[in-house]
């Protein structure tokens, strides 16, 4: 049996991701958006390249909010009862709804 992983370090190491995230995902979609609009090409396909940190630096941000290992995220979510998973479920989709209403809005 492995012993439990400790929330400081899950926390650290959570910190450390959302900033690679941000350090690294944020630059590289607003370097390849300004090349984009540099040339007229719009927003193009090859901002999602940022992607990938940016989904980094989440998993980081829910590792240094809630001290939980993201490997052990399936095991937790399936000791949740289906009204509690319901209510987290509607909770991402408001949230996601309105951070993206804002993104656009500020885009256009």
């Amino acid at each position: 049996m492995e012993p439990e992983e400790q929330p400081v370090s899950t926390r650290g190491r959570g910190l450390l991701l959302f900033l690679f995230g941000v350090v690294i995902g944020g630059p590289i979609i607003y370097g390849l958006q300004l090349y984009l609009e540099r040339f007229e090409h719009g927003f193009g396909f090859l901002v999602f390249l940022g992607v990938v940190p940016v989904m980094v630096g989440l998993i980081g941000l829910f590792e240094l909010v809630t001290g939980i290992p993201f490997n052990q995220m399936e095991e937790r979510w399936d000791k949740l009862k289906v009204w509690q998973r319901g209510a987290v479920v509607i909770l991402l989709v408001v949230v996601a709804i309105v951070v993206g209403t804002l993104f656009i809005t500020a885009y256009f």
